[in-house]
């Protein structure tokens, strides 16, 4: 059976110095877990936390940018993958501040 379901958000950022536009969708079917991509030009990066400890957008707001990056990058990652990461996360992590779900 397939189940449909709509995002609890989704956004472009495209207006972003020295960056490719980056699309951001995030998922929750209920309040306690959280699916997110993150997509930059050819890359992107899936998250999903099973357990929230507090609503979704509340939970993203509270992370650290390095916490979000660690939890990304691949093993084998580089520190120019670790830094075009953390710029991408940043700007997302902003415009996630000053987003507004509505229910």
């Amino acid at each position: 059976m397939i189940q449909q379901s709509q995002p609890l958000f989704s956004f472009l950022l495209d207006d972003l110095p020295s960056l490719d536009p980056i699309r951001v969708v995030g998922w929750s079917d209920n309040s306690r877990q959280l699916q997110l991509i993150v997509q930059c030009y050819d890359k992107a990066w899936p998250m999903f936390w099973g357990a929230l400890p507090r609503p979704p957008l509340e939970f993203l707001n509270s992370m650290d940018v390095p916490y979000v990056v660690n939890k990304l990058l691949p093993a084998k990652a580089t520190k120019k993958d670790e830094a075009y990461l953390t710029r991408i996360i940043e700007a997302v992590k902003a415009e996630l501040q000053n987003l507004e779900v509505v229910p």
